[in-house]
């Protein structure tokens, strides 16, 4: 299967949309110890561009606040080409009810920063292993 110049059929991969490089190669590397690609997006133009060129993405993970588009409006795009689309939300934003306001948009989680990085990976392939999920 043609992904760009390269062909990629096998394995997990997600695709993170964060505007922060620090935290996007956090991530990166986290998630290649567990088998989990990771295509990365800057802002939301990019995340869309990169979800049409990557079909075989298994979960979406982005920050709330990016540019060009916000978390939401990333989740509502994506969506309407994969309605079952697996998507986490991370924010260091832990106000009110940010939960609610994620959970009800249609976020399948939220992790809030600073990641806990072995609770993260495992959530991370909870929603790339689908025979996990519906144990």
């Amino acid at each position: 299967m043609i992904r760009g110049n390269t062909y990629y059929n096998h394995g997990r991969q997600i695709l993170l949309v964060d505007p922060d490089e620090t935290s996007a190669y956090l991530i990166k590397e986290i998630l290649s110890i567990h088998g989990i690609r990771v295509i990365h997006a800057k802002n939301g133009r990019e995340a869309i561009k990169l979800f049409l060129e990557n079909p075989f993405v298994e979960c979406l993970i982005t920050e709330i606040g990016v540019p060009y588009r916000n978390g939401f409006e990333i989740l509502k795009a994506l969506r309407r080409l994969n309605p079952s689309l697996p998507a986490i939300v991370q924010t260091a934003f832990a106000y009110g009810n940010i939960v609610n306001i994620c959970l009800d948009a249609g976020f399948n989680d939220i992790v809030f920063k600073p990641i806990n990085i072995r609770t993260f990976a495992r959530l991370v392939q909870l929603y790339t292993m689908p025979s996990l999920v519906m144990n």
